[in-house]
């Protein structure tokens, strides 16, 4: 599973995005238009938060008992993580 996000703001407004993979097939699309007070590291956080919920609620429709090995693009960098992982990173970041 791969997955990427990006949030941005500009004069046209803010916004979050997401999309997730299996292979090369889109399995999920997420697109949020934020108020114009968010920060632009604000958007990029929010898609970060709602890919890990995406992945999460693909991975119980999905579930096998092995422990996949997820991947993350944000920007330029790639993060591979577990299922428990995303779950300590997502309490995290929705925090602040």
């Amino acid at each position: 599973m791969q997955t990427y996000t990006d949030g941005s703001k500009h004069n046209q407004g803010v916004g979050s995005s997401a999309a997730i993979f299996i292979g090369s097939e889109k399995v999920a699309q997420l697109k949020l238009k934020l108020d114009s007070r968010c920060s632009n590291n604000q958007a990029e956080q929010l898609a970060i938060v709602k890919a890990l919920k995406a992945i999460e609620l693909l991975h119980e429709k999905t579930s096998t008992h092995a422990l996949p090995l997820y991947s993350l693009t944000v920007g330029s960098h790639l993060i591979r993580f577990t299922l428990a992982t995303m779950h300590t990173l997502s309490k995290r970041l929705e925090r602040g």
